[in-house]
């Protein structure tokens, strides 16, 4: 569910609709929701209210960073996990009656930045991503440079599981 994507937006206005209920149904939503916070607010505010529970996990959309905001993309993870948290959206795993929901947070290396990049070029692709937005809208602070281990050390599961 991207919110700039027409479909998208057209869902979240009927999904605010009081007849549209899916109050014994749990939602997976695997980020890309949106890059401004008020859209990011009201749609998460907007799906936990119209389901028994919603896991999220951010994806690289919504940790973009427009010039005009003052702040980096680790901040918006940051606000968006304490977002998630005061809307009651879940962000660690729960076991659910059998089904266990594992929302994980990572984050991906450039070729560049060491061995353990699973990059792929892809032929006809710019081979220098000028034009991947990533390059232009991901900001993380001055000097981080092992986000994907940040990211990955986050996935604390709060509870042993067992996988059947």
């Amino acid at each position: 569910m991207n919110y700039a994507h027409f479909c998208s937006v057209r869902l979240a206005c009927r999904l605010q609709r009081k007849y549209v209920d899916f109050v014994d149904d749990v939602l997976i939503l695997a980020g890309d929701v949106s890059d401004r916070q008020d859209r990011m607010v009201e749609t998460l505010r907007v799906l936990r209210r119209k389901f028994a529970r919603v896991f999220f996990a951010p994806g690289n959309h919504d940790l973009w960073v427009r010039p005009k905001e003052q702040c980096d993309s680790l901040d918006k993870f940051l606000w968006l996990m304490g977002l998630c948290e005061e809307l009651g959206i879940d962000t660690s795993p729960d076991d659910l009656g059998g089904v266990q929901i594992v929302p994980l947070f990572s984050w991906y290396e450039k070729p560049e930045e060491g061995a353990d990049s699973l990059y792929l070029a892809k032929d006809g692709e710019d081979p220098k991503m000028r034009l991947w937005s990533d390059n232009r809208l991901i900001r993380w602070p001055e000097g981080e440079r092992q986000i994907a281990r940040y990211m990955l050390d986050k996935n604390k599961v709060k509870k042993m599981m067992t996988w059947r």
